[in-house]
């Protein structure tokens, strides 16, 4: 049965003193100290309305966000009044990490639902660096699987069918939440809207709501309000050639301090 109910306790990161350190764990070990190193970091925790502006292009790009439950979208509003969404974050997450390299944030990010979150600057990142290599490595491989992911949907964006847009961002938004949260294996909440999902993956509300509709008539999907399971992951896998770019890394180059 389809779980229609969503709760805090469903986050991955209730119970953790860094959520960072508990997504960088499902890629490689990492030691108590350097456990320890991203707890500081997460030390202070608020909780955020949905809706709230956390980063706006263009401002200074003196701090990031550690997210420690909920969805953040990021993105771009255009002149014409067009909205793209490049990134969508989720749980464990370092919202503005792209912005490391630039002295003003590049994308606006928004909380598209409640959020508990850690502000955190640049400096006190800067300090977790310094003092551990195998953490500032890990953050590295980290972004290379999230530069990959990205790749994957802008390969799929040149195609025209709808069917396989989505189907990518279904199994991409699986993967993403299920690396975290070992109680997601086919089901997920979504509160992005059908329109927000349209402005991720090229589409039009209009397009993404009757492409749903057909990936759910071919049972390859069951939607019920803001929750969607995946009936037959691997016809739409199949479909879209994918890669689940969290499986089969090789870090063997990791510092051990």
């Amino acid at each position: 049965m389809m779980k229609e109910y969503y709760t805090f306790e469903d986050e991955p990161c209730r119970h953790t003193d860094s959520c960072l350190g508990a997504k960088l764990m499902r890629l490689a070990p990492i030691t108590n100290r350097q456990e320890e190193l991203l707890s500081r970091l997460e030390s202070e925790e608020s909780d955020i309305v949905s809706g709230s502006v956390l980063l706006k292009e263009g401002a200074p790009a003196d701090e990031l966000i550690i997210l420690k439950s909920g969805w953040v979208t990021s993105g771009k509003t255009a002149v014409n009044g067009s909205t793209s969404i490049s990134q969508i974050h989720h749980p464990g997450d370092v919202v503005g990490f792209e912005n490391l390299a630039f002295s003003r944030v590049k994308n606006t990010c928004v909380a598209e639902s409640p959020l508990r979150a850690c502000r955190i600057s640049t400096a006190q990142l800067n300090q977790v660096f310094e003092e551990s290599p195998r953490i500032s490595a890990l953050l590295l491989a980290l972004s290379a699987v999230e530069q990959a992911i990205m790749s994957d949907r802008v390969m799929i964006a040149r195609r025209t069918d709808s069917e396989m847009r989505l189907a990518l961002f279904l199994l991409q938004t699986l993967s993403r939440l299920s690396l975290m949260n070992s109680s997601i294996y086919d089901q997920f909440h979504c509160p992005l809207t059908q329109q927000q999902i349209g402005d991720a993956t090229g589409l039009t509300g209009v397009h993404v709501s009757r492409t749903l509709k057909k990936l759910e008539d071919r049972g390859y999907i069951r939607k019920s309000r803001q929750f969607i399971q995946i009936m037959d992951e691997k016809s739409l896998a199949d479909m879209v050639e994918f890669v689940d770019r969290y499986q089969d890394l090789d870090l063997s180059w990791l510092p051990e301090s």
